[in-house]
Order: C-alpha cells, then sequence, then structure tokens
C-alpha cells in the first residue's frame, strides 16, 4: 500500500506555502517532494477550508485525512453552524 508524506513534511508544506510564501517549485526543491504532490496537499487543505493558523496546529488525524486519496469529509466548525444549534 502507498503511504503518504510524514505529517511532518505536510506541514513544513503547508508551512512554506503560508508563512514564507513559496511558490509550489521553491517547496518541491525545498522539501524534495514532487511539483504534482505539492500541489495535491496544497488543493487539499484548501477544498476542505482550511487556513494556516488552523493549519499550524492541525491534529495528527486531520493531516491523515489530507494524506489519503478518499476525499476528506471534515470542515472546520463554522459561526454559521453554531447558528443552527
Amino acid at each position: 500500500m502507498k503511504k503518504g508524506l510524514s505529517m511532518r513534511k505536510l506541514r513544513e508544506i503547508f508551512r512554506l506555502r503560508f508563512e514564507c510564501q513559496l511558490s509550489t517549485r521553491q517547496i518541491s526543491r525545498s522539501t524534495r517532494v514532487s511539483v504534482g504532490a505539492v500541489n495535491k496537499y496544497l488543493n487539499r487543505f484548501e477544498a476542505v477550508g482550511l487556513s494556516w493558523p488552523q493549519g499550524k496546529i492541525m491534529k495528527p488525524r486531520i493531516l491523515r485525512g489530507l494524506q489519503t486519496d478518499i476525499e476528506c469529509s471534515w470542515r472546520p466548525f463554522s459561526a454559521s453552524a453554531s447558528d443552527q444549534l
């Protein structure tokens, strides 16, 4: 079974993008991860509606969800959802 990137490497990809504002190619060179994989993880990060301060303290369970090829169903808690309670 193919394994995804380590959680440390995923956090580093997100940190380089959102704190250092590096391009996908720069992140790829820095982390030794293919440009395609960097794009894939950045797209998944944004698809679940995360922003970088949330991503900085992301739990391992959520990172594992980003590693899988299955659509990640986790969504951050929003104020509008609390209004419906």
